[in-house]
């Protein structure tokens, strides 16, 4: 891919918002099904792409979140005696396979990433640190860790190299910097300026979250991306109960490069522009072949999931 290349659109298509459903959609592909959170208390069921059925049961005061591997179901549990990730295969109410995972003092649990063959990138997230672990799918073995500065961060499919954004206060209380690291041991390879012009209202992944909005971050191991969107909301701070209107920011940077921004929402054209401009993408949500998946919502009964190549 060029820096001049346009968006390649893979695949689209239109579904209903009128018929509740739990998944927006079904590509075939680990990791863009959906995503099951919360806090489990006793026995539940849900239901997977798979159109199967998966009972649970934790302790109490365990937060777990689900992931549809289509088939089968991964499961990432943090409870205060620990945590451990779990794989069920279709419909089956125990495991087929459960290993402990992170260290003792982990905050959050998730995934960052689904690698290209199928496995996955797990982020067991501390107070200062955070261990980038990759599992086998297939049989739940952890073939590498990788300990590194909290942050958050996007794995590339491909390649064995994430990217890691992190502050840095010696240039501005709000600069950040983008680290191009090993997926494997976590060795930093490069560290380029994160240079963010749209994003006035960027936050970090897992840091004091906008429960109005979201960010998503992606790496095909040379361009990274950001994608924020915040919903139009009452600002209680306000004395005056001001409603803000939908914002959203997208930009992509050159992670090899120098870090600058290659593409920005300002910047971009054609029907793609339009949809980011307008705020109607909801989400960008990186997948395992290096493209992304975008959810453009048009009105309140219809929804379209548009399918990139490469980052848009």
């Amino acid at each position: 891919m060029t820096h001049g290349a346009r968006p390649s659109v893979f695949a689209r298509g239109l579904i209903s918002l009128e018929r509740s459903t739990a998944v927006l959609a079904d590509v075939g592909q680990p990791g863009t099904g959906a995503e099951f959170s919360g806090v489990a208390y006793g026995g539940y069921t849900i239901t997977g792409t798979d159109g199967f059925h998966y009972g649970f049961t934790f302790a109490p005061d365990t937060a777990v979140r689900y992931y549809d591997l289509d088939p089968g179901i991964l499961a990432l549990a943090l409870s205060p005696s620990g945590a451990f990730a779990a794989r069920y295969d279709a419909g089956a109410m125990t495991p087929s396979w459960l290993g402990p995972i992170g260290p003792a003092d982990l905050v959050e649990l998730r995934v960052a990433g689904w690698l290209a063959d199928g496995d996955v990138a797990v982020a067991a997230v501390a107070a200062e640190r955070q261990e980038i672990t990759v599992i086998h799918v297939a049989d739940g073995t952890q073939p590498s860790r990788a300990m590194i500065p909290r942050g958050p961060i996007a794995v590339a499919p491909r390649g064995g190299t994430l990217a890691l954004l992190v502050e840095e206060r010696a240039r501005c209380e709000t600069c950040m910097d983008l680290e191009v690291r090993e997926l494997v041991g976590g060795r930093r390879l490069r560290r380029v300026p994160f240079l963010w012009v749209d994003g006035g209202g960027f936050v970090p992944l897992d840091d004091d979250r906008d429960p109005y909005g979201s960010v998503t971050f992606g790496f095909d191991g040379t361009l990274a991306w950001a994608y924020s969107y915040g919903e139009a909301h009452h600002n209680d701070a306000s004395p005056w109960s001001a409603y803000s209107k939908d914002t959203c920011s997208y930009e992509v940077f050159d992670a090899v490069r120098g870090g600058s921004p290659i593409r920005t929402s300002e910047r971009l054209a054609g029907e793609w522009g339009a949809l980011v401009k307008a705020c109607l993408v909801r989400a960008l949500l990186p997948t395992t072949d290096g493209g992304a998946l975008a959810v453009v919502v048009h009105d309140s009964a219809t929804a379209e999931v548009v399918k990139f190549a490469t980052p848009p």
